[in-house]
């Protein structure tokens, strides 16, 4: 049989800060801000949140892989980009549902019904680290850095509030 390398398409989800390609069963969810260290934006939380759907609703997706782009998974919520409107309607409409996207898009209450591979290199905290407990397998360069950066309660001696600690299957440290 005549092997023939799929080629890779950009589809109609991508948004500015979030690209989503298909390669053959493949899709690949690409957080694409470089600049602020993949940091979650509104335009990225909607389109994990749309590339999620996707996987989902096409049978010929076996799996897929989330990867950061510029060499960092992500470094967790850009604050003051999650409080300003996008100009994408693709994001406005998922922002808009009533079934919070944000917790979709970071996999907290949202499972996939086909394996997704993390693939990381560089800054996986805070919001970064708590997507990666929603995927199946996670590879890790060597560079790569995992952490979450709360604060610790000073009268608790622990960790304040945070869910990625929560959602870890082993026992995190004390401050």
């Amino acid at each position: 049989m005549f092997y023939s390398p799929a080629v890779t398409e950009i589809l109609d989800m991508t948004t500015k800060h979030c690209t989503v390609e298909r390669d053959g069963a493949v899709v690949i969810l690409t957080m694409n801000r470089p600049e602020k260290k993949n940091a979650l934006s509104g335009d990225m939380l909607a389109g994990l949140v749309l590339g999620y759907e996707y996987i989902d609703a096409t049978p010929e997706v076996r799996c897929a892989i989330l990867t950061g782009a510029g060499g960092n998974f992500s470094s967790g919520a850009d604050l003051v980009a999650m409080g300003q409107q996008s100009d994408d309607v693709k994001v406005q409409e998922v922002m808009a549902r009533g079934n919070n996207p944000h917790w979709k898009a970071l996999l907290r209450d949202y499972r996939l019904s086909k394996p997704l591979i993390a693939a990381v290199e560089g800054f996986a905290v805070a919001g970064g680290t708590e997507i990666l407990q929603g995927t199946d397998i996670r590879v890790a360069g060597e560079g790569a850095i995992f952490g979450v950066w709360e604060a610790c309660s000073r009268w608790a001696g622990r960790p304040a509030g945070s869910p990625a600690r929560s959602r870890t299957p082993r026992r995190w440290t004390s401050c």
